[in-house]
């Protein structure tokens, strides 16, 4: 691993991150992993935002159909966050690594099936 990537994983938020894992998070709210706290005792805190640029999104329309203009963004940022503390985000050629990765990435990406 490189030792830059090491250092700025050592020091973001600890565990598993999370997008939108609790009810009424907002469009792009991306969580670390739980954490205890003396003060309020388990927290789960915001660690990032995935919010565009607001050029030329229609955020009413995203609202009637329910729908995130966020969530690809955020849920990339998880899929690589989380593929890099696991070990599994490695420098890849071309070839079936390279399949086998793009698909497991794409899979984290769309997140639990409910």
């Amino acid at each position: 691993m490189s030792n830059a990537l090491d250092d700025l994983s050592k020091a973001a938020t600890p565990g598993e991150w999370s997008y939108r894992p609790l009810k009424y998070d907002d469009w792009g709210t991306i969580r670390g992993g739980r954490l205890e706290d003396d003060e309020i005792g388990a927290c789960w805190p915001p660690v990032a935002m995935s919010k565009p640029l607001w050029k030329d999104y229609d955020f009413d329309a995203h609202r009637r159909a329910k729908t995130d203009p966020m969530e690809a963004n955020g849920r990339f940022i998880v899929a690589l966050v989380n593929a890099y503390r696991a070990g599994e985000l490695v420098a890849m050629r071309e070839g079936k690594d390279a399949e086998f990765a793009a698909d497991h990435i794409r899979k984290m990406i769309k997140g639990p099936t409910t």
